[in-house]
């Protein structure tokens, strides 16, 4: 989660075009999922896009074994509330990412 994820997520937040069903936010990027969680609820509450599950999946990479990125590059709950993004909204969805996506009926065969 960081500014191209902003941007792409605001951009779909705010097109007619799309419905947005769902957010999951991995953790093993440049964000941890707590960090990455907040930002998605707070881009949902900033937009008044409504209800939307938001989730993160996991904080150790899926493929390429146990390497994340630099912890010294990655996006703390502290770095966050610099964006003064505002609070409400949905909680985070326990659900894990992938279970997330199924639920809300994205289909994807990396998952199955």
């Amino acid at each position: 989660m960081t500014t191209d994820d902003f941007m792409a997520i605001v951009y779909l937040l705010n097109n007619p075009d799309f419905s947005v069903k769902a957010i999951t936010v991995t953790g093993t990027g440049w964000s941890y999922c707590d960090a990455g969680v907040q930002v998605a609820l707070g881009m949902l509450a900033m937009t008044k896009y409504g209800d939307v599950p938001v989730s993160c999946w996991k904080d150790t990479p899926w493929l390429g074994g146990d390497n994340p990125v630099n912890p010294d590059y990655r996006t703390s709950m502290e770095s966050i509330k610099s964006l003064n993004l505002p609070t409400g909204g949905k909680a985070s969805d326990p659900t894990q990412g992938p279970e997330l996506l199924r639920t809300v009926g994205v289909r994807y065969e990396a998952f199955d």
